[in-house]
């Protein structure tokens, strides 16, 4: 390699590590020439090595101290440029470590993990959905993505915050899309309804085009653009207006039943609610014996999924078909 693709590869490196080189090459020359000036006082390299580092510290141990006139001289020039170059060094070290702070708080700090969840939109929603996966998985790192709040609303380091457009590649990537394990996608409140759906089916398609294997939920507010998420990709689409629609209509003729509902839904977050997929014994026969099964085991048979509907308490002579799914309650 030529001196100039040397110069031009350690140009290349970090700052950091340009100038953590250069200070550990002067540390070697100066404690090599105090070695060569008085070998008698310094009898090896590593001695004067080890004069050159605790003098450029400020430590000063004391225990090995230039005699000789020349000596002293060296001494004198390394206390002037290898204290200069320690300080300047510490100094760039803080710098870059505040910088690295300050870019992960501001949401511009790619993320590098795996098998993570990913985020986007940030609202109330949005919180107790994190709160409640901090509870449940400890372990699992979520990124959230968006573009209207200044830095990292949940301060946990298990949250990484990118600030951005989430249609955008850069954005997705930033937030390391291509190892990612699942995506939520919320609806953005500071834009209308069509507006907000329209953005959630954009970011769907920028991630099924990064990542064609993510998991991909999606909230869609309204009912026009429901087909439009299931072509973009999505695997699961959450009509949130529509559940909200049913939950006060039920609440308008049935008095207090919106309290019911949202006791349920607490009572059944987490891993209390849950889909088991159907085994080969159980093709042709009925729910009232699926049913009476799990009841033995403590688990309480409430429907079936079926492809992308769901039956909720059919009738005990329903019949199980393949690739049905069981909906469970699990004490």
């Amino acid at each position: 390699m030529s001196i100039s693709n040397m110069l031009a590869s350690f140009f290349r490196l970090h700052v950091v590590i340009r100038l953590l080189i250069i200070i550990m090459g002067v540390l070697f020359i100066f404690g090599s020439l105090a070695h060569l000036i008085e070998p008698e006082v310094f009898p090896t390299i590593f001695d004067g090595l080890w004069w050159a580092i605790v003098t450029t510290s400020t430590v000063g141990y004391g225990d090995l101290v230039p005699q000789s006139p020349l000596g002293k001289v060296l001494a004198v020039f390394l206390i002037l440029a290898g204290a200069g170059f320690v300080t300047f060094y510490m100094a760039q070290l803080s710098k870059h470590v505040i910088e690295a702070q300050n870019a992960a708080r501001d949401g511009q700090m790619t993320f590098n993990g795996k098998n993570h969840i990913i985020i986007v939109g940030w609202n109330t929603r949005t919180k107790n959905i994190i709160q409640h996966i901090q509870t449940k998985a400890k372990n699992i790192s979520i990124v959230l993505i968006d573009g209207t709040v200044k830095n990292n609303p949940i301060h946990s380091n298990k949250v990484h915050f990118i600030k951005g457009d989430s249609t955008q590649d850069k954005t997705l990537r930033q937030a390391n899309i291509t190892f990612a394990s699942t995506l939520l996608i919320t609806a953005d409140q500071n834009k209308n309804e069509l507006q907000a759906d329209m953005h959630s089916v954009l970011t769907l398609i920028a991630a099924k085009g990064i990542h064609p294997n993510i998991y991909a939920i999606t909230e869609i507010l309204t009912t026009d653009q429901i087909n439009n998420a299931w072509r973009a990709g999505a695997d699961e689409v959450m009509e949130s207006n529509m559940f909200l629609s049913h939950v006060m209509t039920n609440s308008l003729l049935e008095r207090g039943m919106a309290d019911i509902v949202m006791l349920l839904l607490d009572q059944l977050h987490g891993d209390k609610f849950s889909f088991q997929t159907i085994d080969d014994k159980w093709i042709g026969k009925t729910f009232h014996v699926a049913a009476a099964h799990f009841l033995g085991e403590h688990k309480v048979l409430i429907g079936i999924k079926r492809s992308k509907e769901c039956y909720v308490n059919p009738s005990i002579s329903f019949v199980i078909e393949k690739d049905d799914s069981f909906i469970l309650i699990e004490h």
